[in-house]
């Protein structure tokens, strides 16, 4: 997913293997071994903080982040032995949802993205195509 929606890919990969019947520790460890973004990170204080049975306290750039927040805690909720395959798949489609919002949020303002070459580059080029014989004529009858 090349780490475009990390909580999304994060949330994919452990619903997936709570699916075939792996632990959430097994999962994480795995995640961890093949991923390394920000997620992965916040990931690592929350085992980190499991292992050492104190409440985990995540970066101030992760507490705004409502999905992230909430699959971590989630992920820390199942690490304690908790089910949570039900609650992840909730969370899976608000995250789509939040993502299919974000690319028609993008995809609409992609007329006016491609609208600034359009003004700055091709439309004086083509004024210039227009008015350039139109003003050497007219120096030419100015000077002669």
């Amino acid at each position: 997913m090349e780490y475009l929606a990390p909580p999304l890919d994060l949330s994919v990969s452990l619903r997936l293997g709570l699916e075939s019947g792996q632990s959430v520790s097994r999962i994480i460890k795995g995640i961890q071994a093949r991923e390394r973004h920000q997620m992965t990170r916040d990931l690592a204080i929350v085992v980190t903080a499991y292992e050492r049975g104190e409440p985990v306290e995540l970066p101030p750039e992760t507490e705004n982040l409502i999905y992230r927040k909430a699959l971590l805690e989630l992920i820390e909720a199942g690490l304690k032995g908790e089910p949570v395959l039900n609650q992840l798949k909730e969370l899976e489609s608000e995250i789509l949802k939040a993502c299919d919002a974000d690319i028609e949020k993008f995809v609409a303002g992609l007329p006016i993205r491609t609208m600034i070459p359009l003004m700055l580059i091709q439309f004086p080029a083509f004024l210039l195509l227009l008015l350039g014989p139109l003003v050497s004529e007219l120096l030419k009858g100015l000077n002669g």
